[in-house]
């Protein structure tokens, strides 16, 4: 991690904190982006820009999750063969 000095800032009475425009053009953020904020260790405080589309940031992100989409299918397809076979039961004469 490389830190870099940029600037100083202060707490308004509103819990406001204005960002040096300097630092902002240096990040590529812009006025009315969105700022993820995550606290470290309990004294620091870390924005981040949150993605622009969040479904795209994250697609992909948690595949391990979830089972092989084959295995998924087969499974899908052993429930539904069991309750056409229900089903087929339910039809038959008493």
């Amino acid at each position: 991690m490389r830190l870099k000095v940029a600037g100083e800032a202060t707490i308004g009475e509103d819990g406001a904190v204005s960002l040096p425009d300097e630092v902002l053009r240096e990040v590529g953020w812009e006025h009315g982006d969105a700022l993820w904020i995550d606290i470290v260790d309990g004294g620091r405080i870390v924005l981040s820009r949150a993605p622009r589309d969040i479904a795209a940031y994250f697609a992909g992100a948690f595949t391990d999750l979830y089972p092989d989409p084959e295995d998924t299918r087969r499974f899908l397809d052993e429930e539904r063969a069991a309750w056409e076979a229900f089903d087929r039961r339910l039809d038959e004469p008493r």
